[in-house]
Formats: structure tokens, sequence, C-alpha cells
């Protein structure tokens, strides 16, 4: 038996055969999650080329002799961390989406299984 996990269900709660109803959930989840996605991914991807930015900034009034004594005062600096607490947000976000959207296409996948599988069972009957 195949049990659809609806984004708000554990696993372990699986109670129901998949129907078009939950088809039409999981589809509506790929239309509600997809922009979200695509804005965050866009946030993680500004905020990879900002923390580059930020860091030749800082490095510009940066402290130090040496090359090494440079990056070292930029990287602990008050102003990089809180881009690099920011990238990881950014990328937190994404990924979650990330996965609620794959999970919405593998229940439209399992599903689509499931129905040729039954359509093969009733050309052999």
């Amino acid at each position: 038996m195949v049990y659809l996990v609806t984004m708000n269900q554990s696993y372990s709660e699986k109670t129901t055969l998949i129907d078009a109803r939950e088809m039409g959930e999981a589809l509506d989840n790929i239309e509600i999650h997809a922009p979200e996605y695509a804005k965050a991914k866009a946030e993680r991807i500004h905020l990879d080329d900002y923390r580059k930015v930020q860091l030749a900034l800082l490095y510009e009034h940066a402290e130090g002799r040496t090359v090494v004594e440079k990056e070292s005062w930029c990287k602990a600096h008050a102003q990089y961390r809180e881009v690099l607490t920011e990238h990881a947000n950014a990328v937190e976000r994404e990924t979650a989406l990330y996965w609620k959207l794959k999970l919405a296409e593998t229940q439209i996948e399992v599903w689509r299984t499931i129905q040729a599988s039954r359509r093969r069972e009733a050309q052999i009957l």
C-alpha cells in the first residue's frame, strides 16, 4: 500500500491512500512554494556575492601588515559575521523550500505510478 504524507504530517502519521484531492494539494503546494523557493534561492545567491563584497570593503580598512592579518581582521569583524548569519539563514530557507517542493513532486510521481499500476491491472482483468 502506498500512502500520502502531507506537508503537515509526519511519515509515521500516514493514514490514507493518495487520491485526486491530495494530488490537487500537492500541485497547490508546488504553486505556492515555487515562487518562494525562487526568491529564497535568489536571496542566497545575492548573499553569496555580497559576502565577498563586504569582505573586500572591510579589507580596505583592515588593520594589520600582512594579508593573513588583514583577512583575519575582516573575518572577525561584526559586519562580516552579520552577513554570514544572513547567508546561513538564506541557505536554510532555500533548502527547506527545496525539500517541500521535492516532497510534492515525489507525491505526484507516486500517484502516477499507482495510476499506471491500476490501468495495467484493469487491462489484465
